[in-house]
């Protein structure tokens, strides 16, 4: 009881252009079609994807899921390849909606001394997202398994 699973897919784009960047698209859109099967429950894809930008499609599936890039709304670049001039998006951590509330803070980390991708540190509350309603269901829980103190009572978990 009280447990939520947060459903991870860590993935790693192949790197170059054309062909390559195509089976990038192709394998982040599956990772999000296999996500949104799920249901609402909290799901999140992160890896380093090598598309900067995201295809239009991928992109496409992002918003209209609700899904956010907390690395896009840090608002630093997550990787400097080795002869880039500015650096890039190729590393993403994108959360769906019940993620998303689960989320409680976000940073770029350039401080481990890695020359080309920072870490990206993240941590997401245990337990049911902020919010959620506990004890209001049709069923009522016999008196044996109640929560000592609100037998029958709905109360909102904060």
């Amino acid at each position: 009881g009280g447990r939520v699973a947060i459903h991870v897919w860590h993935l790693y784009g192949p790197s170059g252009g054309g062909a390559a960047a195509e089976e990038g698209g192709a394998l982040l859109e599956w990772a999000l079609a296999e996500a949104e099967a799920l249901g609402q429950v909290p799901a999140l894809i992160a890896g380093d994807l090598n598309l900067d930008p995201l295809p239009q499609a991928a992109a496409c599936l992002l918003h209209l899921g609700g899904w956010r890039d907390v690395g896009a709304e840090a608002g630093e670049p997550t990787c400097f390849a080795a002869a880039a001039v500015a650096g890039s998006r190729l590393d993403r951590v994108l959360l769906n909606p019940a993620a998303s509330r689960l989320l409680q803070s976000f940073a770029v980390d350039w401080g481990t001394g890695l020359p080309t991708h920072a870490t990206k540190r993240f941590a997401l509350a245990a337990g049911r997202p902020h919010g959620s309603w506990l004890g209001c269901g049709r069923r009522r829980r016999p008196a044996s398994r109640r929560r000592e103190g609100v037998p029958g009572v709905c109360r909102r978990d904060t």
